[in-house]
């Protein structure tokens, strides 16, 4: 049975925002090995070279060694699995190109482990990775998720900077893995995994960096498909993905077992995240070893040395009942994306104006997560704790809360919605209604009754479609 949570804007929950990267301490030399998937749009996993100089990884460290690629994976300390994803993007101003989504995942020679030792620890890691080569403005390392905790990043693009880097730790994961469906990491198809009740194992030892050109675009477009691309067999592979130049800098990161691609809600706006993770931790097992009991006469055992017999072990479950897994999401939204997305500076956002709403069915436990909003330089750090995979709805949409008699500018509507970006394509129309006590006065709309209204807004996503959003109103 899968275990979903859908995050919404305010799934992008968060920690420090250091975007400067600690230089390395060199010490005895660690080896990596790159390992690539064999999916067709896979560019190719590897390091820089003479022949390969953008889209590559520039170095790795761990703990401030860096790391020397070798041909044999049985002799790397490490390994780096993944690809070089090839994905169709633009924004909302440019035409659509084959972006770059790199795609790595770290683990050390001795296998993961949920309490490692020795070799099999895997601490700080930092990925300097070289941007894809042009200078279309799509050609950048702009954001990051991962499965993991982030310590920074400092995003590239044509102008700005040519590496990106990205320092991140290993978190504690609960993990499902039986059978071919099930999934780790980022799955492009997450309703696919196949996620049991109970974890079978865990992990302490492994991360996850999934990089992107951005965020998605408030205004949502309609799909589209890039101009000669070749679909996958299941017929994906060629949808355009529309992100936010604003997002440039903004990152996620969960303990959860396996994440989506954001998305936005093309009808309200909200931002969303698929996570999913076993809806039980591993059980807290205890082995106990007991020595056999001695088959012989009291003093024929008491003249033998040692235990000869040897010992028989019990596993004991130590807790009662099943232990809940519950996870963390963290991000750290930069100011004009939060701008463009929900018309918020960081300061405004709190529970009220972009909380954190969640929905179950009766089965379902009645765990609430918790979320923090903490204003940083150029952004907002959202910490979201607790949440259950008992297939609940995680989401974050903006509610307007406004003074009854109150007029707001159309403006401050359109912001607050998220589609102040597509007046580029015409105008927006604003619904009103009398009996609602919403009505027009030149710019300005007011609002003359106590209730909660949902506002309707007709625009258009892009030069040849109509669209329609909605925003969460409240006059008090």
């Amino acid at each position: 049975m899968r275990r979903i949570s859908l995050l919404t804007a305010a799934a992008f929950a968060a920690i420090a925002t250091c975007f400067t990267s600690v230089p390395p301490v060199q010490a005895a030399t660690k080896t990596v090995y790159i390992f690539n998937t064999t999916l067709s749009n896979n560019k190719g996993l590897g390091f820089c070279s003479t022949d390969n100089s953008k889209g590559c990884i520039d170095s790795v460290f761990v703990d401030g060694v860096e790391l020397t690629q070798v041909a044999t994976q049985m002799t790397a300390d490490y390994t780096v699995a993944g690809g070089v994803y090839s994905t169709p993007c633009r924004f909302l101003e440019t035409t659509a190109t084959s972006c770059e989504a790199p795609y790595m995942v770290v683990y050390p020679k001795g296998g993961i482990s949920a309490t490692p030792t020795g070799s099999q620890v895997l601490g700080e890691v930092t990925i300097n990775f070289r941007r894809q080569p042009g200078t279309d403005p799509t050609a950048r390392v702009g954001t990051v998720i991962s499965n993991g905790a982030i310590q920074s990043f400092t995003p590239a693009a044509p102008g700005v900077r040519d590496v990106a880097a990205i320092v991140v730790k290993p978190t504690l994961t609960q993990n499902y893995g039986v059978g071919a469906s099930s999934c780790s990491g980022w799955s492009p198809a997450i309703e696919m995994c196949d996620i049991g009740e109970k974890a079978t194992y865990a992990s302490a030892n492994r991360l996850v960096a999934f990089l992107l050109p951005g965020f998605r675009n408030s205004v949502v477009p309609p799909d589209e498909l890039l101009e000669g691309c070749t679909r996958n067999a299941d017929g994906s592979g060629c949808i355009v993905n529309v992100f936010d130049p604003a997002s440039f800098g903004g990152w996620m990161d969960t303990d959860a077992s396996v994440f989506g691609l954001a998305s936005t809600d093309r009808l309200t706006g909200a931002a969303q995240l698929k996570i999913a993770g076993p809806h039980f931790q591993m059980d807290d097992v205890e082995y106990i070893v007991t020595p056999n009991p001695c088959p012989l006469t009291p003093i024929q055992c008491a003249n033998t040395l040692g235990n000869p017999w040897g010992s028989t072990s019990t596993r004991v479950v130590k807790n009662a009942e099943p232990i809940l897994n519950l996870s963390t999401f963290r991000a750290y939204i930069p100011a004009a994306y939060l701008m463009n997305s929900f018309g918020l500076t960081p300061a405004q956002a709190n529970l009220t104006t972009l909380p954190v709403k969640r929905t179950t069915n009766s089965t379902d436990s009645a765990v609430v997560p918790t979320t923090t909003y903490t204003p940083v330089a150029d952004g907002v750090q959202i910490v979201t704790t607790g949440i259950t995979f008992s297939v609940p709805t995680m989401s974050m949409s903006r509610i307007l809360t406004v003074k009854k008699g109150s007029k707001v500018s159309t403006t401050a509507l359109l912001k607050a919605a998220g589609v102040f970006q597509a007046k580029k394509f015409g105008a927006i129309t604003i619904a009103t209604s009398a009996k609602n006590g919403v009505t027009k006065t030149g710019s300005f709309i007011r609002f003359s009754k106590k209730k909660a209204i949902t506002l309707s807004l007709r625009y258009k996503p892009s030069k040849k479609s109509a669209a329609t959003r909605t925003l969460q109103i409240v006059v008090k």
